[in-house]
């Protein structure tokens, strides 16, 4: 079978190198002259998401994460497809949503055995070559007919049924099975504007069915997802959440909605009778602000700064910036000097954390909050992002991991600390030897980097994306090495002809300044 797919894949890579060389100058060519063939290809291709929802259920069947040194088969499918983590999740969705057995109703023996179960934590039919539609009205033949309508569902319609079934609430799962096989029958008829509102209106319809026997089906949608408009800088912070945390939210918010509320001379303003040019929205807005900023400034110290803005900058950055400059920060979000300005940035509470501008290696720290997250503040200076290769992950999201674990005599230091996300955590092999093929993190002791070590032996493989390429202890590492004037280097200095830096905060200082490194 092997070679008989290879020669598949051979002719569909020649067929696409062939067209793009012919089609190369678009000036060259008629629209008369091409139609056709691409309409072939568009046609031929709208199997292809069918072809990714087998391929995405063959890989967590089979787990194809050992591949990369996971236990995850979404890993595999992002680093050797090369595919974003949205898409890697929803093609194993599909793959499920078609291929998985369906779950056995409520109510059945538990108890034995079946002689066809498969590997432990699958139940794969034991006719792999059949639709097992014994019961045409059950679940098994709903996905036999799915299957068989979404040979030709194209990658854009196949996304779409995906994205509405994840609005499915637990009581209504039940319901799945029947939903995805009328929406991949509408597929073939149905524009994709149209097919998202039919879909949308089935997985509506089954939630209102089953709402009453699950009163806590809109908290577990509970959820606050962030995402940027690049073009605009504007921000959207969408929130899920159920009506009484709804009302409660409206009902503070609305306390913002009178005249001038918020606005630094408010008492005047109201005086003077002058009329607030702010939209109802923007007073919403700007009252979320003000409970924000009332929560860092009275409730942060209970925290022990856990939920303190970090940012991250070195002093060329400061040398060079000007009002269009941005900074990194803890939460993934860039902030410019005006939005600094208009956190508050620069009072009592601020906190320097210095970094060696050769290894790039805190040296110390001083500043009035409390000790607890200065190793936090440390991960955002020397990484920036999960030090994993190729993960964008926020400090602000990581987890705080041991180099040399602490069970096998790792100390809890700097020098042994580094941030990992929860996935790339749980993928770290502690024990450093390669086992199962999975790989561990690893300092370079030349450049004072963190990266991934292969259990193949080959070099270190550094994180290279933006948020890590532009942490300041990246910078200092990587920057070009600079001589004093006159070309002298200075008693000490090392070869890349930088001095080491002055401690700027001893370790004689008061320990309510912070604890040096």
């Amino acid at each position: 079978m092997t070679h008989l797919l290879q020669a598949y894949a051979d002719s569909i890579e020649a067929g696409l190198s062939g067209l793009v060389a012919h089609l190369e100058d678009p000036n060259l060519v008629h629209f008369d002259e091409v139609h056709a063939a691409l309409e072939r290809v568009e046609k031929a291709f709208a199997g292809k998401a069918f072809l990714d929802a087998i391929f995405a259920y063959i890989c967590e069947r089979d787990g194809a994460g050992r591949v990369v040194g996971s236990p995850y088969a979404s890993e595999y499918l992002k680093q050797v497809l090369g595919l974003s983590g949205a898409e890697a999740f929803s093609r194993l969705r599909r793959g499920k949503d078609l291929f998985a057995p369906p779950e056995p109703p409520p109510g059945d023996d538990d108890g034995e055995e079946s002689s066809d179960a498969g590997p432990e934590g699958f139940d794969f039919p034991s006719d792999a070559g059949g639709d097992n539609e014994g019961d045409l009205g059950g679940d098994a033949g709903k996905k036999a007919r799915a299957r068989s309508s979404a040979r030709q569902v194209s990658d854009e319609k196949a996304r779409i049924i995906d994205r509405a079934l994840k609005n499915l609430i637990e009581a209504a799962q039940c319901e799945r099975a029947g939903i995805l096989e009328k929406a991949m029958a509408e597929a073939a008829i149905r524009p994709p504007e149209d097919l998202r509102k039919y879909v949308d209106n089935l997985v509506s319809r089954a939630n209102r069915k089953h709402k009453t026997s699950d009163p806590n089906a809109a908290w577990d949608q509970r959820a606050v997802r962030f995402s940027e408009n690049r073009s605009t800088g504007v921000h959207t912070i969408a929130i899920d959440t159920t009506a009484a945390f709804a009302a409660l939210f409206k009902a503070q918010l609305q306390a913002g909605l009178p005249t001038n509320k918020n606005l630094p001379n408010e008492k005047e303003l109201n005086a003077a009778g002058v009329t607030d040019p702010r939209m109802p929205w923007h007073r919403l807005h700007d009252e979320f602000v003000n409970i924000l900023q009332n929560w860092e400034k009275y409730k942060n110290k209970d925290r022990k700064g856990a939920a303190s803005l970090i940012l991250s900058m070195t002093m060329d950055d400061l040398a060079d910036a000007d009002h269009t400059a941005t900074f990194q920060t803890n939460t993934g979000i860039d902030l410019n000097c005006l939005e600094l300005v208009r956190l508050g940035v620069g009072g009592a509470d601020d906190f320097i954390l210095q970094l060696d501008r050769v290894t790039g290696v805190p040296v110390s720290l001083g500043r009035t909050r409390l000790a607890d997250v200065h190793q936090r503040i440390a991960m955002l200076a020397i990484q920036g992002v999960c030090a994993w290769e190729g993960c964008t992950r926020p400090v602000g999201e990581l987890e705080i991991h041991h180099i040399v674990a602490h069970c096998q005599g790792g100390d809890t230091d700097l020098s042994n600390l580094i941030g990992l996300c929860r996935t790339h955590h749980r993928q770290n092999n502690d024990h450093r030897d390669g086992r199962d093929g999975r790989r561990h993190v690893e300092r370079c002791p030349e450049t004072g980097d963190v990266g991934v070590q292969y259990c193949d032996g080959s070099p270190l493989r550094v994180n290279q994306t933006t948020g890590h390429t532009e942490s300041a202890g990246y910078k200092l590492r990587h920057r070009k090495p600079r001589v004093p004037a006159g070309g002298v280097p200075a008693s000490g200095t090392p070869p890349g002809g930088v001095p080491p830096d002055p401690v700027l905060f001893p370790e004689t200082q008061e320990a309510s300044d912070g604890p040096p490194f």
